[in-house]
């Protein structure tokens, strides 16, 4: 499930990523030296780990998901960390845009 804001808070031909909803709190990764969502936004655009179609191509719907992964995902790695709850958010009004093509 995508999680966005209302439809009026949306910007025209933008797309944002948060690393948290606003009620949750955004963690660290210590092991890596980055934010835990900074750490899996990377990792989902290298390697192309968030290509799920294997079309050489991410559009923001699969680092969306990529991100939110119950298995491997932010959430769980949260979890397993920190024992808290964080799921990334994503506003946009284009989510199969792509943002990579390689």
């Amino acid at each position: 499930m995508v999680k966005i804001t209302a439809p009026e808070l949306i910007l025209k031909n933008a797309t944002v990523f948060s690393s948290t909803s606003s009620s949750q709190v955004s963690t660290w990764y210590n092991e890596k030296f980055h934010s835990l969502f900074t750490y899996l936004f990377l990792k989902g655009l290298n390697y192309y780990n968030a290509d799920v179609n294997h079309n050489r191509q991410i559009t923001y719907r699969e680092l969306y998901d990529y991100l939110n992964n119950p298995g491997e995902g932010v959430p769980y790695w949260a979890r397993r960390l920190h024992g808290v709850e964080q799921s990334p958010v994503i506003q946009s009004d284009n989510l199969d845009k792509v943002l990579i093509t390689y």
